[in-house]
């Protein structure tokens, strides 16, 4: 069995080099911010906040949700697919976590 915290941190580590791929302003400052959470998320944390943050990502303008995979000006189908599939993936995990702190 896969602890919550460390499902999230999975996630992100699949996630971080789609980042580093696209190459773009919002593909770098996600790269940093989800760098920064692995960071977190490494040490003794509250897994609700962490995950509330992260759900944070996912609304608005320019937001993580907007991110396409770029290279060369050309969208890059596959990579784009498999980070939409991760991206989710991690919501979902986060969208989790926060539902069982609140349960306790």
């Amino acid at each position: 069995m896969e602890y919550p915290s460390q499902k999230i941190i999975s996630l992100i580590e699949e996630i971080l080099p789609f980042l580093t791929i696209g190459n773009t302003g919002l593909c770098l400052y996600y790269h940093e911010f989800y760098k920064n959470i692995l960071e977190q998320l490494k040490k003794p944390h509250e897994l609700d906040k962490i995950a509330s943050d992260i759900q944070r990502t996912y609304a608005g303008m320019a937001t993580f949700n907007d991110i396409v995979i770029y290279k060369d000006g050309q969208i890059m189908i596959d990579e784009t697919e498999n980070f939409v599939r991760l991206r989710r993936a991690l919501y979902r995990a986060c969208e989790e976590a926060v539902l069982t702190f609140r349960k306790q």
